[in-house]
């Protein structure tokens, strides 16, 4: 048996409560998991220039904090999951990051020569770790990145 069992919640979409995020996340204690893959996406409490990212019904602040709290009290550790250079859809959508897309007709990937390119990945990467201060692993996706340097 691995020594580390992850589940891995990916939250965009339909988001269930915190409740019951918290029920499931206990429940998967007691079947063996050791940790939680936390994928936010456009549920994440976006700030700043990223806010518009936010879908109108994301997790606030306070439930994400909620959230981890209940995970340290069980002892399940949490490894956020922040997509970086694919699955950017949440951000590129939007015409104030349209400019960033590796191929401007399709907002998956990110255009990594671009000039804000990296301050906005460091953007997205400040704003999770700072809710996940415990944190000693960060998964940074980049899974499916169908178009990367054709910009």
């Amino acid at each position: 048996m691995p020594q580390h069992r992850l589940v891995h919640l990916d939250l965009k979409g339909a988001p269930p409560t915190i409740n019951y995020l918290k029920k499931v996340l206990s429940m998967s204690l007691d079947l063996g998991a050791t940790g939680v893959l936390l994928e936010y996406e456009d549920m994440f409490p976006w700030s700043g220039r990223l806010a518009v990212a936010a879908a109108t019904n994301h997790y606030t602040k306070s439930e994400v904090e909620d959230l981890l709290d209940h995970c340290k009290t069980i002892g399940l550790e949490v490894i956020p999951l922040v997509q970086t250079f694919g699955h950017l859809e949440f951000v590129l959508k939007h015409k104030e990051f349209a400019y960033l897309r590796d191929v401007a007709e399709m907002p998956e990937s990110v255009c990594p020569c671009h000039n804000d390119t990296m301050a906005v990945v460091r953007d997205i990467v400040d704003q999770v770790m700072a809710l996940h201060r415990g944190a000693a692993m960060l998964h940074i996706g980049c899974d499916e990145v169908f178009h990367l340097g054709e910009c």
